[in-house]
C-alpha cells in the first residue's frame, strides 16, 4: 500500500524572526478550517534548547496535524460502516487512527501531499519552541485519489497478466494472481474512508472502474471453473500438435492447452509406424498408424485407443505434403474423439 507522506526532513535550527503563525488569529485567517488541516505544537524548554529540541517539536506539530485529521475523520458513513463490519479485532475509531498513523510514519516524501512545515521558532522570552504544520484539504483529497488510482492501475495490469496466464494454460498460477488482485482491491477501502470525509462524492469516480475490474475477475473465475485444460504430448511432432489445437479452437471447445502440472486431461499420441508409397502417376500416399491415450487426471482414468490407419495423399511426388495430409486426417480423428470425451 502506498502511504500518505507527512514526514519531512526536519531542520536543526529554528527561524529567528517571529512567524505569523504564532498568532491563532492569523493561523485561522491564513488557513481557514474549511480549506486546511492545521497542526501546532509548543514545547517549554528548561534552559537553552538543544539541536534535538527543534525537530522534536516539529514532529509534535505533525502529530497534532494527524490528530486533527483523525478527529475530522471520525464520522460514520456507509463506506466506513461496511468496512468496520469486516474488521474483527479493531474498533472503528482505532482502525481509522491506525491508518492515519501509518500514513504519517511510513512515508518520506512530503512533496506528494504538499505538507507545509516551516522551521520551528524559539522564543527566548517565553522559553518555548513553537512549530506549525498544515495541509490543504484538497491536496489530501488528491493524494487519496492518487493512491486509489495506483491500486486500480496495478489491479488492471495484474488482471491482464492473469488472463494471459490462463490462455497459455497456467491455470493455477492465474488463479493465485486473481486472488492477489482481490486482496489488492480490498486495500482501497482504507483510502475510501479518508477520501469520503474530505470529499464525500470523491469515491463516485472509482465505482465504475472497480465494478469493471470485479466483473472481469468474476468472468475469469467462471472460466477457471468451467474451462478444461489439457496437456498435449505428441512426442515432438509439432505440426500434429498445432493442428489438433487449431481444430479444437475451431470447434469452440471450452478448453485450452496447459502445462502438465495444471492440466485436467493428458493427451498422448504415439506414432507406431508410418510409410509412403509413390505410384506411376507420381502421386504419393502416406499411411500412419497411431496409439492414442486420454487420461482424465481428476478421476485418474486412462483410456488407450488404437485408430484405424489414416491415409494422406499428394501429387507431384511430394512426400512431405502427403504426410501432412495424413497428419491432418489424424488430427481430425483425435480432436473429434477428445471432444466426445469432454461431452460425457
Amino acid at each position: 500500500m502506498f502511504w500518505l507522506v507527512l514526514f519531512l526532513a526536519l531542520p536543526i535550527f529554528s527561524q529567528e524572526t517571529a512567524p505569523f503563525w504564532l498568532s491563532e488569529e492569523r493561523r485561522s485567517s491564513e488557513y481557514p478550517n474549511s480549506e486546511w488541516h492545521i497542526g501546532f505544537a509548543k514545547n517549554n524548554i528548561n534552559g537553552e534548547p538543544s539541536s534535538a529540541d527543534f525537530p522534536r517539536t516539529e514532529k509534535d506539530a505533525l502529530s497534532n496535524l494527524s490528530e486533527k485529521i483523525f478527529i475530522q475523520t471520525q464520522v460514520r458513513t456507509d463506506v466506513q460502516t461496511n468496512i468496520v463490519q469486516e474488521m474483527r479485532d479493531m474498533e472503528e475509531t482505532e482502525f481509522i487512527r491506525t491508518v492515519l498513523n501509518k500514513i504519517i510514519k511510513t512515508s518520506s516524501d512530503a512533496s506528494l501531499v504538499k505538507i507545509i512545515s516551516p522551521p520551528s521558532y524559539y522564543d527566548k522570552k517565553t522559553g518555548c519552541i513553537y512549530a506549525f504544520a498544515a495541509v490543504r484539504i484538497s491536496d489530501l483529497a488528491n493524494f487519496y485519489k492518487g493512491s486509489i488510482n495506483l491500486i486500480l492501475d496495478n489491479a488492471e495490469k495484474e488482471l491482464k497478466l492473469a488472463g494471459q496466464l490462463s490462455e497459455i494454460g497456467k491455470k493455477k498460477t492465474a488463479l493465485k494472481k486473481v486472488e492477489s488482485i482481490e486482496n489488492t482491491l480490498d486495500s482501497t477501502r482504507y483510502w475510501e474512508i479518508l477520501l469520503n470525509r474530505v470529499e464525500p462524492e470523491g469515491n463516485n469516480a472509482f465505482k465504475g472502474r472497480k465494478l469493471d475490474i470485479s466483473l472481469k475477475i468474476n468472468d475469469l473465475k467462471i472460466a477457471f471453473e468451467n474451462g478444461t485444460y489439457y496437456y498435449l504430448d505428441t512426442k515432438g511432432n509439432d505440426y500434429l500438435a498445432k493442428k489438433i489445437q487449431s481444430l479444437l479452437y475451431e470447434e469452440n471447445c471450452n478448453c485450452a492447452i496447459g502445462e502438465a502440472s495444471e492440466a485436467d486431461y493428458r493427451i498422448t499420441i504415439e506414432i507406431e509406424n508410418s510409410r509412403c508409397n509413390q505410384d506411376e502417376n507420381n502421386q504419393v500416399f502416406c499411411f500412419v498408424n497411431t496409439v492414442f491415450y486420454i487420461e482424465n487426471i481428476k478421476i485418474k482414468k486412462l483410456q488407450k485407443m488404437k485408430f484405424p490407419e489414416v491415409k494422406g495423399r499428394y501429387t507431384s511426388g511430394n512426400k512431405d505434403l502427403a504426410m501432412r495430409d495424413a497428419y491432418d486426417r489424424l488430427a481430425k480423428d483425435i480432436s473429434t474423439t477428445f471432444l466426445k470425451e469432454l461431452e460425457k
